[in-house]
């Protein structure tokens, strides 16, 4: 295994916005994933245990602060999925001039991933209990009617990430917490259903976890251990 990795935090200018971002480096290699987060409180911070385990198996990363999260500049209530999907766009087009980097998105940061594949012929897309969106929410700021929108009964089966993920042809891997209430039952196997023209996929319960899985994972470090085992399998990586 590598030693740990150094963090460097920098920042972009995205419209309006100062989005922050941490790469987590192994030397000189260039991130190999980038870290979508989720809504709420969270950050890129969230995942820096993970970062961390990866950067010891010899993967550097980055992670994004989206606007109105963590060190980054506006507010949460005046974003959108659409206005995510741009930083995360600026973001992935740094580090993508020689080949692409794999995307991995947690949550409301799933969305997001999956609508980045229509600007990056990523080879790896990995989901930590994913949730995903109606169409019509998209472009919708949160705080004008985006809630309104997403809880209408189903409205989530009318998402476009399927019909994004059906012409999908890299590896898809999905982290779902055996007690997730958050997350529809069905909508983790119909994202893998969906991705029909994948290389290859598959769906991962963790048992006793919730929706709060990378909370969970941080305080069960053998399970911590077997995702980034799983996902270091994806990327090609040969553990020692």
């Amino acid at each position: 295994m590598s030693d740990a990795g150094i963090n460097d935090i920098r920042r972009l200018q995205v419209g309006r916005e100062t989005i922050s971002f941490a790469t987590t480096k192994v030397g000189e290699d260039r991130p190999t994933l980038l870290f979508l987060h989720g809504a709420g409180t969270s950050s890129g911070e969230r995942v820096s245990y993970l970062t961390a385990l990866l950067a010891r198996v010899g993967r550097s990363s980055v992670a994004i602060d989206f606007s109105g999260h963590g060190e980054s500049t506006g507010t949460l209530p005046s974003s959108s999925l659409n206005k995510r999907t741009q930083e995360a766009k600026a973001l992935l087009t740094l580090f993508t001039d020689e080949q692409p980097i794999g995307i991995c998105g947690s949550s409301m940061g799933a969305h997001v991933a999956i609508r980045m594949l229509e600007f990056s012929p990523s080879e790896n897309l990995f989901l930590f209990c994913p949730a995903v969106y109606s169409s019509a929410a998209y472009d919708v700021q949160f705080d004008q009617g985006f809630s309104k929108i997403i809880r209408e009964p189903g409205s989530w089966l009318q998402s476009e990430t399927f019909s994004i993920l059906k012409n999908y042809e890299g590896r898809v891997l999905i982290f779902m917490g055996e007690r997730d209430e958050v997350v529809p039952s069905a909508l983790p196997g119909m994202l893998i259903d969906s991705a029909e023209r994948a290389k290859r996929k598959e769906l991962v319960i963790i048992p006793s976890a919730d929706h709060k899985l990378h909370a969970w994972l941080q305080h069960h470090p053998s399970d911590a251990q077997s995702v980034v085992e799983k996902m270091a399998d994806y990327l090609g990586t040969t553990l020692r």
